[in-house]
């Protein structure tokens, strides 16, 4: 069954508030603990000034690095995205015991909502792509159409995923009257139902991942055996554009083994939202990006 609990309610800045009071309450609890470990007498007012520094630095320092990301995308071509010979994704990952990656990914939506639900730049994002969904959630989708796949990983943070450029998509498609539906995927199963759906004729794969997996919450799905699984008139997609972190040059996207290289897969170990969405944009200013 496909997921279709969300987006249904629209959300202000009050997640971006609390996630706000969490980050700068848990650099205090730090600050304030070192302080009583190493018999340090720091005033209260002291450990809050410096608590209150640190976190207007973290927002300058998201700022500074979400400009950065845009800037080297917008010299990128997506058309021809470069190969990283650098790092062999596969000999590292060997290098990394599973449990302690399991662990980590547990942990990972955790650590999203605290430290990106924070910065006003990124939520912004989150909302307009959020609520954009709610409102244009999809356009006569029941023939042929754009299958939008936002993958959900915790229900503490379902919303995170929607920065990286849906509202672009939403705006376009209305603007251009295709046909689209967005899918919010919160399992291996899902995902495969919306990619063996024959009416999602082209697909946006908006997760963690890397070039020939995508992470979903209960399991990594290996793209070359989900296409073993595909029904034949589910195996020819008109592109496919698969925004999520790519890295392994080794791998095979499911660019290439369901579009025949029509659409994106980039080879970057790590893929973030300022640069999704600048890719978004350069896509869909170009005529051919749909041929």
């Amino acid at each position: 069954m496909i997921d279709e609990s969300c987006p249904k309610k629209k959300i202000g800045w009050e997640k971006c508030v609390i996630s706000l009071i969490l980050f700068n309450s848990f650099l205090f609890t730090i600050f304030f603990a070192y302080s009583v470990l190493m018999q340090n007498k720091m005033s209260i007012l002291f450990l809050i000034e410096i608590t209150f520094l640190l976190g207007i630095s973290s927002q300058i320092l998201i700022f500074i690095f979400e400009k950065h990301e845009e800037k080297k995308a917008s010299h990128i071509d997506w058309k021809h995205p470069q190969r990283n010979f650098s790092r062999n994704h596969c000999e590292k990952k060997l290098k990394k015991p599973g449990i302690v990656k399991n662990i980590f990914f547990k942990i990972k939506p955790c650590l999203e909502f605290l430290i990106f639900y924070q910065s006003p730049v990124i939520f912004h994002n989150i909302k307009k792509g959020w609520n954009s969904a709610v409102d244009h959630r999809q356009l006569n989708s029941n023939a042929g159409h754009d299958a939008i796949i936002v993958n959900i990983y915790s229900p503490l943070s379902p919303e995170y995923m929607f920065q990286n450029g849906i509202d672009l998509l939403i705006t376009f498609f209305m603007r251009k009257k295709n046909s689209y539906k967005i899918y919010c995927c919160n399992s291996s199963d899902n995902f495969f139902d919306i990619v063996n759906n024959p009416n999602a004729t082209s697909l946006w794969i908006f997760g963690h991942g890397t070039r020939g997996s995508l992470r979903c919450r209960d399991k990594y799905v290996i793209y070359s055996e989900l296409c073993n699984q595909l029904s034949p008139i589910s195996r020819n997609k008109r592109y496919i554009y698969q925004f999520q972190c790519n890295g392994g040059s080794n791998e095979i996207s499911l660019v290439e083994y369901l579009a025949n290289g029509r659409g994106f897969a980039n080879f970057k170990e790590n893929t973030m939202g300022a640069e999704i969405r600048v890719y978004i944009q350069k896509i869909l200013q170009d005529d051919s990006w749909n041929n």
